[in-house]
């Protein structure tokens, strides 16, 4: 594949955090680019992607340990 649309949801306790997520590579680099982002209070989590090896990753830091997430993918072949 050489490109993904990502929608995330986080929730811990009763803050919600959603957003959309867009990623693609030349493979050597990931482009990428997060919007649509909604909160119902503090943010839950960062998102990046980079390349290892021969995968690219997409990677979240949350902002509490007990941030649970939900997600879908959407795969575009190169």
């Amino acid at each position: 594949y050489r490109s993904a649309i990502l929608r995330v949801q986080a929730t811990q306790g009763s803050n919600y955090h959603t957003s959309t997520f867009v990623v693609i590579h030349d493979n050597t680099t990931t482009y990428d680019t997060e919007f649509a982002t909604v909160r119902s209070g503090s943010s839950l989590f960062s998102i990046t992607s980079d390349i290892s090896g021969n995968n690219v990753r997409i990677r979240t830091t949350a902002g509490n340990a007990s941030t649970t997430y939900k997600f879908s993918i959407e795969y575009v072949e190169a």
